[in-house]
């Protein structure tokens, strides 16, 4: 009974509060900002907020609630949001130009079709959420948890993707020309017909990984670890890129390149913990 009473003087207090802040909004950008300023440590409780369309750029959002909120086609360009709670928001269409989100909660949240041109998404929570479509260039998502995300056509070109875990992640179509991928999580995920173009991979390790299609045409994979992919009918793939990875064992390739490989580097079929453990023995041997 006690428990009963308590929460609901908890909800009846977030109600409150959520009108409080949604009227603090209404008065704008410049006015908010202000309250934030002053407000101190207080996180705006913004839950189920209907803020379509609205003009909320350079906003502070910092740590605020905005679970469910409805923030379709709004701009938020460059505004503040790192740290926030924005699980199940709708983005679709939205302007987070140069928006802060680093650390943000944004499982589920729907980004589809939406700008985020060069905002800053580093550690942030992006688990299911759907990124289709989504400009993403020069984004920096370095250490972003993007498990089971929707990334089909995304934009991420020149984007930093620098430890990010993209398990399961649905990349099909997307474009990561001049995307930086260095170790990230490529277990198992829908990499069809990516398009790579000149991004940088040193120490990628797509393990069982499908580029089948993808264009690779200049692409860096020097040190890339290739052991398992599926590189068949790979775009403007040439032995010369393929002479500088760590290693193709029970990596599907092309007859015509299979062949290159077996005169040029046959080394790099051969399964590296055997080279490893045949290293061990000779070294002990002197």
């Amino acid at each position: 009974m006690v428990k009963r009473m308590l929460n609901k003087a908890s909800f009846q207090s977030s109600s409150k509060a959520r009108e409080k802040h949604l009227k603090i909004l209404k008065e704008g950008v410049t006015a908010w900002n202000r309250w934030r300023t002053k407000s101190g440590k207080i996180s705006p409780k913004l839950r189920n907020a209907d803020l379509r369309g609205l003009n909320l750029a350079g906003i502070d959002f910092h740590r605020a609630h905005l679970v469910e909120a409805d923030l379709r086609e709004a701009d938020l360009s460059r505004a503040i949001i790192y740290m926030a709670n924005l699980c199940w928001v709708d983005f679709r269409q939205a302007i987070l130009f140069q928006a802060d989100l680093q650390g943000a909660d944004m499982k589920g949240s729907d980004f589809g079709k939406a700008n985020l041109f060069n905002a800053n998404l580093r550690t942030a929570n992006l688990e299911e959420a759907n990124l289709c479509g989504t400009n993403l260039r020069l984004a920096n998502l370095s250490s972003a948890r993007l498990q089971n995300a929707d990334l089909r056509a995304a934009d991420l070109r020149g984007a930093n993707l620098s430890d990010a875990n993209l398990y399961k992640a649905n990349l099909s179509k997307a474009d990561l020309s001049g995307a930086y991928l260095n170790q990230e999580n490529f277990h198992h995920k829908n990499i069809d017909t990516l398009e790579f173009g000149e991004d940088e991979i040193n120490g990628l390790k797509p393990h069982m990984a499908s580029l089948n299609g993808a264009y690779l045409q200049q692409t860096n994979l020097k040190q890339a670890n290739l052991e398992g992919a599926d590189l068949v009918n790979a775009n403007n793939l040439t032995i010369q890129q393929l002479s500088t990875v760590q290693s193709l064992y029970k990596c599907q390739i092309d007859f015509t390149l299979l062949d290159l490989v077996h005169e040029y580097c046959p080394n790099l079929l051969i399964n590296p913990k055997a080279i490893s453990k045949l290293y061990t023995y000779n070294h002990s041997l002197l």
